[in-house]
């Protein structure tokens, strides 16, 4: 298989980058069990294959915000134990047990409700409770822990696997942020340390928890963002093994000379000072590209850096070589490697990576790597 099966755009997947941050974080939060997070389409990497890598590395487990994302790991022949974050909906508590996912218990009506469809077709299944500790956009307060816990003592077919919650600012340094965090981790492990029969995996790290603290790992930590190697905020050590895991590419889609005084893109807001060559890329803000950015986005082909011109297109960009000669079949980068960084198309367009990875529609392709060798190509769903 070929990279000119592609088509014009891909993502470009470093699977010895990912697996590197995997072990990297592993032996930081060691003993704590490592539970990556690959909601979102494993934040635009693709979610089967990252997961695949993660079962090769012998990880127990995998973290998705949705059913249905679990699902499609099932059915991409995933065996690892699957955590949904989300509350799932009563109505697809069959699929969670017929697809074997671990659901987040919040309340005791959703227990009862999931122990009479698993008495129903005769499973015990195991569950994870979640307590609000600060977050506060799901789950109980903590007083309210009690009452819980001794619903699901009632329920035959339940197994309380896990007490989780979620830190809300574990990425922000400030003295507010810091002792919010503590009074977190301290709320969690003093409904923990309250139970009588206490269950086997208590969780609340995301990534600034693994970068920023030592203590609140519990015995099992969930970080995403610093599984593709992006750091997530402030850091209070500055120095990591961390590495980048996506970049992405495109192939030329036309070139054509223009004269001085023409305009380029939607409102003329572009004019060219002198006669130069213009580049269209297939690539635009349908395709995750934020169309805010033009102004200061580039791109880079063989080292070298382009400007991007006008606007920022549905489906296309354009790129000004000036006088230079570039072939159609060129790889240009828009993001990453050579390219511009992650952090500075964040900053460009004022919001953060984790909204700029997941931005990633169905039309990219993907190149999955290993140094220079080729590992899979997956081709665009549309």
């Amino acid at each position: 298989m070929t990279v000119e099966r592609l088509g014009l755009k891909w993502v470009k997947v470093d699977l010895n980058a990912w697996e590197s941050n995997l072990t990297w974080i592993k032996k930081r939060v060691a003993p704590a069990e490592l539970m990556p997070v690959i909601k979102a389409n494993a934040y635009g990497h693709g979610s089967l294959k990252m997961a695949q890598a993660c079962e090769k590395m012998g990880l127990k487990w995998l973290v998705v915000a949705t059913l249905r994302e679990a699902i499609e790991l099932r059915r991409g022949f995933v065996n690892s134990r699957i955590l949904v974050l989300g509350a799932t909906p009563e109505s697809q508590i069959s699929d969670l047990i017929n697809y074997r996912v671990t659901a987040t218990v919040c309340d005791v009506e959703y227990a009862i409700a999931l122990n009479e469809q698993a008495k129903r077709v005769g499973q015990k299944i195991k569950v994870h409770v979640y307590i609000d500790t600060g977050m506060g956009r799901m789950g109980q307060a903590p007083e309210e822990l009690a009452e819980l816990v001794k619903a699901l003592s009632k329920c035959d077919s339940l197994e309380m696997e896990g007490l989780y919650s979620h830190f809300a600012v574990s990425d922000e340094l400030d003295p507010d942020s810091e002792e919010f965090t503590r009074q977190q981790w301290q709320r969690l492990s003093e409904c923990f340390n309250n139970l009588e029969v206490k269950p086997p995996l208590l969780h609340i790290s995301n990534s600034g928890g693994v970068m920023n603290y030592s203590y609140p790992w519990g015995n099992a930590v969930r970080p995403g963002l610093i599984c593709y190697g992006i750091a997530p905020g402030e850091l209070r050590e500055k120095d990591s093994s961390l590495k980048k895991v996506m970049s992405l590419h495109c192939r030329p889609l036309y070139i054509k000379k223009m004269k001085k005084g023409e305009s380029v893109g939607y409102g003329r807001l572009f004019k060219l000072e002198k006669d130069t060559t213009i580049l269209t890329l297939p690539v635009g803000y349908a395709d995750g590209v934020p169309r805010r950015i033009a102004r200061e986005l580039y791109v880079s082909i063989k080292g070298k850096p382009y400007p991007v011109v006008g606007r920022i297109c549905m489906d296309m960009m354009m790129v000004d070589l000036g006088q230079d000669e570039i072939d159609l079949k060129a790889d240009v980068t828009l993001l990453g490697e050579d390219g511009p960084t992650i952090e500075q198309w964040s900053e460009w367009s004022d919001t953060i990576p984790y909204e700029i990875m997941t931005s990633i529609g169905r039309r990219w392709g993907y190149l999955y790597t290993r140094g220079t060798k080729i590992d899979e190509v997956v081709l665009s769903e549309a």
